[in-house]
This record gives structure tokens, C-alpha cells and sequence, in this order.
């Protein structure tokens, strides 16, 4: 089995006992813990869309909008939204199987896309070759120097053609879902 497809595989087992381990504590969730996870899904979407909206798989090296501050926004956004939705499992009571499962998805996710990062590299610097090892030595890997975000903040543009065309959309639908059900089970079931 491929890394992708294990990761796929991975992502769906993950959600399935998210929302297992979720409607067992969701009454309990401490307000301002939902408030910072959403606030960090929101920016994770957001950021994941922007570079959805720069790159062009195997035709082009993206180096422009947050591919000029970091290499992998992509799975920075996706960072943010799985820290995002870890928030929502906040409470003030310990509970042991939230805590293990945060130590399983933060680790799990760690060694999997380490490994993606760096097979990807691998292909980048195949396609690309000094231009992608040049762009390699300039840019980080994960999180990007404010500075640089700042700087390149005006040139960020949302590109919806290329948002479809890369599935993106599927990814905020989803989303958009998974938050509705979050936000009921907290304030309103």
C-alpha cells in the first residue's frame, strides 16, 4: 500500500474515532477551546485554499504566494485544522482516551508526512532539479518567518478554477459539514 493511500485510509479511521471520542466529551468542551479551534480550522482552510490556488502539480515549482514563505502550506493548513479540531476535545475534566488519542494523531501525523515531505523532495528535485534545490535552501520546510508572510500577504490571490481543479472544494464542503456537526453537538444536542 502507497503512502497516499495509507494516508487516506488513516484520515477516515481517524475521523471515525474523532467523533466517537468527540460526542463522549462534547458537553463538556470548554467554550473558549472551540473558539481557538475554530479560529485555527478557519486559517487551516484558508491557508490550504491559498496554495490550492498557486500550485500546478508536476508542470510548475510553486514559489509564489505562501510557497514563498514555506515549502509545504498544504500541510500546514492541514496542521492548523487538525490542531483545530483537537481544540474541540478540550475540557476541564481529564479524560485519558483524548489525551492518547492526541498523542496518536500528533505522532502519527508527524512520522507520515515527514516522510511525504521527504519523498516528495525527492520527486520536486527530479522534476525540478537546481531550481528546486535553490527554492530549497531559501525557503523552510513547515513554518514560514512572519516576515516573509507579511511581505507576501498582497500577493495572495484565491484562484477558483484552480481550487476545483486541484479538489480542494471537496475538502471545504467537508469541512464546512464536520463544523456544523461539531457546533450542534457542543451548543445545541
Amino acid at each position: 500500500m502507497n503512502l497516499n493511500r495509507f494516508r487516506l485510509y488513516l484520515m477516515r479511521f481517524s475521523v471515525l474515532v474523532y467523533f466517537f471520542i468527540f460526542f463522549r466529551v462534547r458537553k463538556e468542551v470548554i467554550p473558549l477551546a472551540f473558539f481557538i479551534g475554530l479560529i485555527l480550522t478557519v486559517k487551516g482552510e484558508l491557508t490550504r485554499v491559498l496554495a490550492q490556488s498557486t500550485i500546478d502539480k508536476d508542470r510548475k515549482l510553486a514559489k509564489e504566494g505562501l510557497y514563498a514563505c514555506c515549502r509545504n502550506p498544504l500541510y500546514l493548513g492541514s496542521f492548523f485544522i487538525a490542531t483545530g479540531f483537537l481544540c474541540f476535545t478540550v475540557t476541564a475534566k481529564f479524560h485519558p482516551e483524548v489525551f492518547i488519542f492526541w498523542l496518536i494523531v500528533i505522532t502519527v501525523n508527524f512520522v507520515v508526512y515527514r516522510k511525504k515531505i521527504k519523498d516528495e523532495e525527492k520527486r520536486l528535485t527530479e522534476l525540478f532539479g537546481a531550481e528546486f534545490v535553490n527554492y530549497k535552501m531559501n525557503v523552510p520546510v513547515f513554518f514560514p518567518k512572519p516576515k516573509e508572510v507579511l511581505k507576501h500577504i498582497k500577493n495572495l490571490k484565491i484562484n477558483p478554477k484552480q481550487i476545483v481543479g486541484n479538489r480542494e472544494h471537496k475538502m471545504f464542503l467537508g469541512l464546512v459539514i464536520m463544523l456544523i456537526v461539531i457546533t450542534g453537538g457542543i451548543f445545541y444536542y
